[in-house]
């Protein structure tokens, strides 16, 4: 993380603000003066802790792919191998949809001054990994066949694709129900294609 000092009280205080901040009002509402006074903290306490605008992104963006990483470890080694890959997809649009804003940050629109940390884009990465977990279980059991890492990236792109058009409002009109069964039905189809 881009930050000045080790998270402590206030730091996470701050860090709470700022994500409510996100969700309310988009990126452009994360203003080192509001989330101070949402922390019931100064200015000050932001700087040095965050180092403005640019480094409290950092920890949103950070922390927003360790909580999609973290979403998965329940999922993953739970009843068969079919049913853990579509939970990993149902999982990653509910995760998604629960916080629009926050998935705009992590993979949407580039922000003006923000390049994320190298701790950052490590933890963007590491959450890859459980996709490859996944589809190397399935791939164990004979469900899939090919590449373990083409194929995870695969899944993870149409699903990426499908919510982000979701949340675009791109996607077609539907009940929550229809887009549900819509984007299971992409996936499945998707898996077909990788099956022996």
């Amino acid at each position: 993380m881009s930050t000045t000092q080790q998270p402590d009280e206030v730091f996470d205080r701050i860090h709470e603000s700022a994500s409510a901040l996100l969700e309310e009002r988009g990126i452009d509402g994360v203003q080192v003066r509001e989330v101070a006074k949402r922390a019931n903290t100064s200015t000050m306490g932001v700087y040095s802790r965050f180092g403005g605008k640019p480094g409290l992104l950092d920890v949103l963006y950070q922390r927003g792919f360790e909580r999609l990483r973290a979403a998965a470890e329940p999922i993953q080694g739970r009843g068969t191998a079919q049913e853990e890959l579509d939970r990993m997809s149902d999982g990653y649009r509910q995760h998604a949809l629960a916080s629009p804003r926050h998935y705009d940050l992590m993979f949407g629109r580039g922000v003006p001054g923000f390049e994320p940390s190298k701790s950052a884009r490590a933890a963007a990465l590491a959450s890859f990994d459980a996709w490859v977990a996944s589809v190397r279980r399935a791939t164990d059991a004979g469900l899939l066949v090919g590449n373990v890492e083409t194929n995870a990236f695969r899944l993870w792109a149409l699903n990426h694709g499908f919510v982000s058009l979701e949340l675009s409002g791109m996607a077609q009109k539907g009940s929550e129900r229809t887009q549900r069964r819509r984007h299971r039905e992409a996936y499945r189809a998707l898996l077909e294609g990788l099956r022996p």
